[in-house]
Formats: C-alpha cells, sequence, structure tokens
C-alpha cells in the first residue's frame, strides 16, 4: 500500500508539473509566432525599393497630418471593435496588416505592430489605435500602441509595469530606427484619455495597457519620447543571455516526463504484487 501511495504521489507531481509547464510552453509557442511574424515582416520590407517606401511615409505623414485632435474610446473598453477605415488599413500594409516592430529590451519584448486594435490583434501582437499617428515620427506626433498583458499564453505588454522612466524603447518602420526614452508613467481610469493628446513641438508614443495585473479596472500609460537612435546603445540595453523561461519550460517538461514514468512503473509493480498475494 505504500508505495501505491509513493506512485500516486508521484503521478500528482506529474500533473503539477504539467500544469506549470502548459502555460509557459504556450509563450513559447506564441512568441515564435511573433518572431516568424517579424522575419516575414523584414524580408517584405527588404524586396521593396527606396521610392515605393517614401512613398508610403508619406502616406502616413498626410494620415497624421488630417488627424483630429478628436478624443478616441477605450480600445479594451470597446471589445476590440474600433473601427477603421479602409484607406488607414493599406498605408504601410507590408505583411498581412503588420506596420513595424515594437521593442523593448529591458524587458526583453520584440513585438508585431499591426493597424487597428480588434481582439485579434491583441492576441498576437500590438495594435496601433487608428485615430492616433502613424509611428513614422515627426514633430506634433502622439502615437498610441496597446496591447493585452497577463494573457496566459502570451508575454505581450505583461511585464510592462516593469518599464520605468529613462528606459528606451525602438520601433522599426520600413527599415527605419526610431528610439523613444519613457519619460512619463501614469495610471489613469480607463476613459482618460487627457494624456494621450499631440503636443505642438513633440514626438511621442504611448504603450497602452489594462492594470492591475487580473484587475485591468485602470489603464498603464508608458510614455516615449522621441532621442536619437544609437545602435551601440541598443546593443548595450538589450540583454544578452538566453531566457530563462524556456529552458523552465524544457527542465519542468522533463521533470514531469520522468515523474510520470516512475508513477506509471510503481503503480504497475504494486499492482502485480497485489495479485501474487491474492
Amino acid at each position: 500500500m505504500g508505495k501505491w501511495k509513493r506512485g500516486l504521489a508521484l503521478l500528482l507531481i506529474a500533473a503539477g508539473a504539467g500544469l506549470f509547464v502548459y502555460p509557459r510552453l504556450q509563450m513559447v509557442l506564441a512568441d515564435r509566432s511573433q518572431t516568424i511574424a517579424i522575419g516575414r515582416y523584414e524580408e517584405g520590407v527588404s524586396g521593396y525599393d527606396a521610392k515605393w517606401k517614401e512613398g508610403e511615409l508619406e502616406k502616413a505623414r498626410a494620415y497624421n497630418s488630417s488627424l483630429s485632435e478628436a478624443v478616441f474610446p477605450d480600445p479594451f473598453g470597446t471589445g476590440g471593435t474600433l473601427e477603421t477605415a479602409g484607406e488607414y488599413e493599406e498605408i504601410l500594409n507590408v505583411e498581412k496588416g503588420m506596420m513595424g516592430i515594437l521593442e523593448i529590451p529591458c524587458i526583453d519584448v520584440e513585438l508585431p505592430i499591426y493597424h487597428g486594435v480588434g481582439e485579434e490583434v491583441l492576441q498576437k501582437g500590438v495594435g496601433h489605435i487608428s485615430q492616433t499617428a502613424f509611428p513614422v515620427g515627426g514633430a506634433g506626433n502622439h502615437t498610441v500602441l496597446s496591447t493585452h498583458r497577463g494573457l496566459p499564453d502570451a508575454k505581450l505588454f505583461s511585464d510592462l509595469d516593469e518599464v520605468e522612466p529613462g528606459d528606451t524603447f525602438y520601433i522599426r518602420i520600413l527599415g527605419d530606427n526610431l528610439a523613444y526614452e519613457v519619460d512619463q508613467v501614469e495610471v489613469v481610469d480607463p476613459g482618460d484619455v487627457s494624456l494621450l493628446a499631440p503636443e505642438e513641438g513633440e514626438d511621442y508614443v504611448t504603450l497602452l495597457t489594462c492594470t492591475p495585473y487580473g484587475i485591468n479596472s485602470h489603464r498603464l500609460l508608458v510614455r516615449g519620447s522621441r532621442v536619437h537612435y544609437v545602435p551601440e546603445v541598443k546593443a548595450q540595453i538589450r540583454k544578452k543571455v538566453v531566457r530563462t523561461e524556456k529552458y523552465i519550460v524544457w527542465g519542468a517538461g522533463i521533470i514531469a516526463v520522468f515523474a510520470a514514468a516512475a508513477g506509471a512503473a510503481g503503480c504497475v509493480r504494486a499492482r502485480g504484487r497485489k495479485r501474487r498475494q491474492i
């Protein structure tokens, strides 16, 4: 009976390890999917000539100039249904609605940027709120990018609350690199968009997500102000370590397999001995 209990304990350990592994394995798969999308985008950009790229940038700048300062609804309060115009969808559309790449080295995040903030977009990358400027830089522009945090199967903006003033994030658009230094971190009510308005002479990008983690009653706003892009600085910021998350996944997976095997073997031996005693 003692061995039977030991086998049951091993099975419970295996089940617990499986519960631990599953969400992290999903995150690894989501990360791989995002990496593939980014690779396809960069490959697509390399296939266009300078004339086409400049034409797209001009369209984006014209779009930005046409924007009013009208208040737009909270992306998470609309169920991901903010409307976008057809013309908007075609500007900077390089790869299946993807317009660029957001990189936040201090939290080891690199995500594709898509048009709009529909739920499908928010599940796989960062959405650009169409009522704000395209992220192509320029004085008087204020871009707002948004996605989820706390999803069980994707990291996205889960660690955005760890970003602090002085940190730098980057946007890649059609091969151009734009750097933004965080100068403001605020928590506001969902309907408060007063901090998202453009300011004359300033070039801002704000990263928007829900907070607190798991409650989502407010909105976390991380604003960056445009600074000079220095590749060497970016290289220093980026962590030069292999993500421990993947090691945790595979290590726990191996433990789960061995525990399950040991538990099954223990059960078989216990049953065999019980039958012989009978």
